[in-house]
């Protein structure tokens, strides 16, 4: 579990992922959807909010895999109707053109995290995606100090 500010480790960003070209999700579905989310995203989003804690932020990453919006702006809507306390401010949205399957998640996240300096990341998705991504991730360049299963939070 992830501990406070001022015990070690700190972790300084929570990366969600979104997954809605997953099992049982359709893009007509998703698009039907008031958050235009499948059950996966939602309970990646839940996960990273359960987690979340002041002096963090969290990236939402994925673009339009279903149709507008992206999946990563659709993911932070939810985030905010469902976690108000978290202050947009820490919401980073990666919605890139690229992002629209794990490697260019991985990809472009890995540019934030080059640019903003993160230290101590931690990668949420569901159980059997987070293997295969956190894999991608180390392979942009992007080191992963925890990897958390959304549907364990949860």
């Amino acid at each position: 579990m992830i501990e406070k500010r001022g015990e070690m480790p700190f972790y300084t960003v929570l990366v969600v992922l979104g997954k809605n070209m997953g099992i049982g999700s359709d893009s007509r579905a998703i698009r039907k959807d008031n958050f235009h989310l499948s059950d996966e995203s939602r309970i990646n989003v839940l996960a990273g909010g359960m987690l979340y804690q002041p002096g963090m932020d969290i990236i939402c990453s994925s673009g339009e895999t279903s149709g507008p919006p992206s999946e990563a702006r659709a993911m932070k809507r939810y985030l905010q109707a469902h976690f108000p306390k978290i202050a947009e401010e820490y919401i980073i949205l990666e919605e890139h053109e690229n992002s629209i399957d794990t490697a260019g998640n991985a990809e472009e996240v890995a540019k934030i995290v080059a640019t903003k300096g993160y230290k101590g990341i931690v990668l949420i998705t569901v159980g059997y995606h987070l293997n295969n991504a956190a894999t991608l991730f180390e392979r942009y360049g992007v080191t992963i100090e925890q990897k958390c299963i959304a549907e364990d939070i949860v």
